[in-house]
C-alpha cells in the first residue's frame, strides 16, 4: 500500500495491516467453523462426507462463477440497445 501512496495512487490512510490480518483470520476460521465443525458436531455423517460435500460445494460454485464470467466477457455478440428518440422504449422487446 506504501508504494501506492508513493505514486499517488491511492488517497487518504493507510490500512492498519495487524487489523486486516486479524479480520482475515477471524473470517476464515468463522467460514471453517461453520461449514466443516458444526456438521462434525451435529451432524450423523462420516467426516470424510462432510468434506466431500465441502470441496463439492466449492467446486461447483467455481464452474458456475467461471461458466458465467467467460460467457460475459468472451462473447463478443452481446448487444446493449439503446432508446430511440422517438418511442423513448428498448428496441428490443423486452418481455414483462
Amino acid at each position: 500500500m506504501y508504494r501506492y501512496m508513493k505514486r499517488k495512487l491511492s488517497y487518504g490512510k493507510l490500512p492498519n495491516p495487524v487489523i486486516n490480518w486479524s479480520t482475515l483470520v477471524v473470517a476464515k476460521v468463522l467460514y471453517i467453523t461453520i461449514w466443516i465443525v458444526l456438521p462434525l458436531i451435529f451432524m450423523d455423517i462420516a467426516w470424510w462426507k462432510i468434506l466431500l460435500g465441502f470441496f463439492i460445494m466449492h467446486y461447483v460454485a467455481g464452474v458456475i462463477l467461471s461458466v458465467v464470467f467467460q460467457l460475459a466477457h468472451i462473447v463478443d455478440e452481446a448487444e446493449t440497445p439503446l432508446p430511440t428518440r422517438q418511442k423513448r422504449r428498448c428496441p428490443m422487446k423486452v418481455v414483462r
